[in-house]
């Protein structure tokens, strides 16, 4: 009887040796890849972007600080690590509820907290000194990325 109800199981899609969801992939260091999604952004207040969103690393890093996590040991990180770095971009006056909405932590996710009129300043410097470059050495991917970014700080706060 059991044998029966086992291979009825089995073909039925019902494996009761399957686990409920796989570990997330891990860095060199231990910590995960990624993290569960954010909770939703708050329209006007806070919006919730990727690192990558405000450019490379060797750009980013003098807003956002390194692309690692801030709970984990970055300084050894290997060719396939891989960090989920989020960015929350709020209206100045909600700080403290940003953190809060978004905390910090190995088992919560790595989130950057930072101004509206900050990120502004940021990514306009950065256009405007890609559109000094002369036209064989721009990169009109990053570009994009970053016209994208301050399309999306628009709809932060009150417009400058």
């Amino acid at each position: 009887m059991w044998r029966l109800l086992w291979m009825v199981l089995i073909v039925s899609g019902c494996d009761a040796t399957r686990t409920a969801s796989p570990e997330p992939a891990r860095n060199s260091n231990g910590t995960p890849q990624t993290f569960p999604p954010a909770a939703p952004d708050v329209p006007g207040r806070m919006i919730v972007l990727d690192y990558d969103d405000f450019g490379p690393q060797a750009m980013a890093h003098e807003l956002l600080g390194l692309d690692c996590y801030s709970f984990g040991d970055c300084c050894c990180s290997e060719p396939d690590d891989e960090f989920d770095v989020r960015v929350v971009v709020h209206d100045g006056a909600s700080e403290a509820a940003a953190r809060a909405r978004y905390p910090t932590g190995p088992d919560r996710g790595d989130y950057r907290i930072i101004d509206v009129a900050a990120a502004r300043r940021f990514v306009d410097a950065q256009l405007a000194d890609l559109a000094t470059w002369p036209p064989e050495d721009r990169l009109p991917a990053l570009e994009a990325t970053l016209r994208a970014t301050r399309e999306r700080l628009a709809r932060v706060g009150s417009p400058p």
